[in-house]
């Protein structure tokens, strides 16, 4: 069985923070 490990990463970005999915399950 697969273990989906959703970890959300935000980046700050001068304008405006970047938030998106990292999926790294390594």
């Amino acid at each position: 069985m697969f273990q989906n490990h959703e970890i959300i990463t935000c980046v700050k970005s001068q304008r405006a923070p970047i938030c998106f999915l990292d999926h790294s399950a390594k």
